[in-house]
């Protein structure tokens, strides 16, 4: 079929029916470059208590809904549709109402929306991910766990919460809770 463009085409076929591009040459500094998040899909947390900053479900475990729960920001009977048609619906509008949940919706592409999960996700790529070369999926979900148990929650120190680490700042919140 010829070309309809005024200025004919570049010689190329169109992208549907180009070879798919070859890898890159196998060399050092390619098998050093980590997966990227998409990596460790499984290892995503759920749910974010806001107030403490801690990650309290991953994937596959029951949602800590006891812990603060006027604070969580994401649960899973109440998590976002995946069709935008769905999330403004009215039925779903409904739902979230009859819970106390506040829809929360910008432009498409913009961050600010959900600047703590992105808060979250530059963490985890920063401390985690990139630094490491990652063999399989299996050790970056491994290490994910791990990361999230024993360094982000007990360990690291949050500025959002008095520089304490998240099980800290949950102790001395139920200490208080307790002495009032």
């Amino acid at each position: 079929m010829a070309c309809r463009h005024p200025r004919g085409t570049n010689g190329r076929p169109p992208p549907a029916t180009r070879p798919p591009p070859r890898p890159p040459p196998h060399s050092t500094s390619h098998r050093r470059s980590p997966p990227r998040i998409a990596a460790v899909p499984h290892a995503v947390p759920r749910a974010v208590d806001q107030a403490s900053a801690s990650v309290l479900a991953l994937r596959d475990r029951p949602v800590a809904a006891s812990v603060l729960p006027s604070q969580l920001l994401v649960v899973k009977a109440l998590r976002r549709p995946v069709e935008s048609a769905q999330y403004t619906s009215a039925e779903f509008r409904a739902l979230c109402d009859a819970h106390g949940a506040q829809q929360s919706m910008g432009k498409t592409g913009v961050c600010w929306d959900n600047a703590l999960a992105e808060s979250f996700f530059a963490t985890y790529k920063l401390e985690l991910i990139e630094p490491e070369s990652w063999p399989t999926r299996a050790r970056a979900r491994t290490a994910t766990v791990h990361w999230l148990e024993a360094v982000y929650n007990r360990q690291r120190r949050h500025s959002a919460i008095d520089m304490l680490s998240p099980v800290d700042y949950e102790e001395r919140y139920w200490d208080r809770r307790a002495a009032a």
